[in-house]
Order: C-alpha cells, then sequence, then structure tokens
C-alpha cells in the first residue's frame, strides 16, 4: 500500500473468549501499487509492469488480540487483502446511492445501516452512534440526480452528487442507449479520500473516532 492510508470501519466481528482474540474485516482507503508480469498471448513475450491506483478501497482480514479481555495487539493479513479502485460511473443512480450506504454500513455503530425510506421521499435520517448524532442528508430520491452529505454533531461533510453523464450515451434513430455505465458519482473538490462511494464512510469514521479536536 502506498502513501494514503485512512481507517473506515469494522465488520464481521466475531469474539473468541476461548482464543482471546477478536477476528474481523477492517475497510481502509489507501493508495496501491501493484506490480507483475504480461506475457502476451503467444507466451513469446514477457512485460513487467508496476500500476499505481489511488484512493482503493481495501478489506482485509484483521486478528486482534486479547488479554484479560482487553485488546493487546493487532494483525491485518493483508496477504489476503482485496482491493478494489475507486468507482465512479454506475448503471443506475440507485446503484451509486447503495455503494455509499453499504460504506456507511461499516462504519462501528452503523452496522447493517438501510436507507429504504429514501425512496420514499425522505430527506434525512439520523442515528447515535458513540454518543453523537449522525443524520445523512439527501437531495432527492434515488432514482435520479441527487446529493448526500452527512451531518456529525457540529461537523458537516462536503458533498457526493450523482449525476448522469449525457457524453456516454449514444442516440440512433430516435432511441437512446449505452454500452457503459451512465451515471457519474464525484465528491467537492479536494474531498479526502478522493473515492466519492466511500467518502461519507471516513468523513463519518473520522468525526466520531479518529478525530483529537
Amino acid at each position: 500500500m502506498g502513501g494514503l492510508r485512512q481507517l473506515v470501519g469494522l465488520t464481521d466481528v466475531e469474539v473468541d473468549r476461548r482464543g482471546q482474540f477478536v477476528s474481523a474485516t477492517v475497510h481502509i482507503i489507501a493508495d496501491v501499487t501493484a506490480s507483475g508480469a504480461v506475457q502476451d498471448i503467444h507466451g513469446d513475450r514477457v512485460e513487467y509492469i508496476t500500476s499505481s491506483f489511488y484512493s482503493c478501497h481495501i478489506a482485509a482480514p484483521l486478528i486482534i488480540d486479547l488479554t484479560d479481555g482487553a485488546p493487546s495487539g493487532l494483525n491485518a493479513d493483508t496477504g489476503e487483502a482485496e482491493a478494489s479502485p475507486s468507482e465512479e460511473y454506475f448503471h443506475e443512480s440507485e446503484d451509486a446511492f447503495e455503494a455509499c450506504i453499504a460504506a456507511i454500513s461499516t462504519v462501528p455503530g452503523l452496522a447493517n445501516f438501510e436507507w429504504t425510506d429514501a425512496y420514499d421521499d425522505t430527506r434525512e435520517t439520523s442515528r447515535i452512534v458513540n454518543g453523537e448524532e449522525v443524520t445523512v442528508h439527501i437531495s432527492d430520491i434515488p432514482y435520479g440526480e441527487w446529493e448526500m452529505y452527512v451531518t456529525v454533531a457540529d461537523k458537516t461533510s462536503s458533498s457526493i452528487r450523482c449525476e448522469q453523464d449525457v457524453s456516454r450515451l449514444t442516440w440512433d434513430e430516435g432511441e437512446v442507449f449505452s454500452f457503459e455505465p451512465t451515471w457519474h458519482l464525484s465528491a467537492d473538490a479536494g474531498s479526502e479520500p478522493d473515492n466519492p462511494s466511500w467518502y461519507l464512510a471516513a468523513f463519518m469514521a473520522t468525526a466520531l473516532y479518529l478525530s483529537h479536536e
């Protein structure tokens, strides 16, 4: 993993009291550098390449050792980690919405977070997490274009927005179609991490657990 590293959440948490450890999946946003060999279709030529991917979502197995019930050490198995590059285009706007909600549900205290009422024109939903009120706001029903942001106590995130990229649409004899995803998810300029579907979750995790202000 490269420069940027931001802890977002934990899922699949299980406590083994006999073995004195906790197993979980840790979710991190990080820059990733991958190296490998590429062989041509004839098997005659091998090229070694290195590629960099920015603000990837990393899901890795995590073991937290316990001593007398308290954490005493941890180990993330990066060899078994799964990395997904930042996803910005979706086939449907609701797919982008659900990706953001899935990311939010990895934040401790928001496991299994769902917001089905958003499809019924409910514009905000609130939870109490770690003693703070967390509210998710959306501008419109997530079947078309929408914007979303969150507030944690007195802290407010930047907005992410889902808009259709009409340059990806094709018109032919009155019919409109596309061979690639057209719904573009983006965040305000300068928002970190630069991964729009994980930005709100990262903001919430930082405001709830990692901020020392």
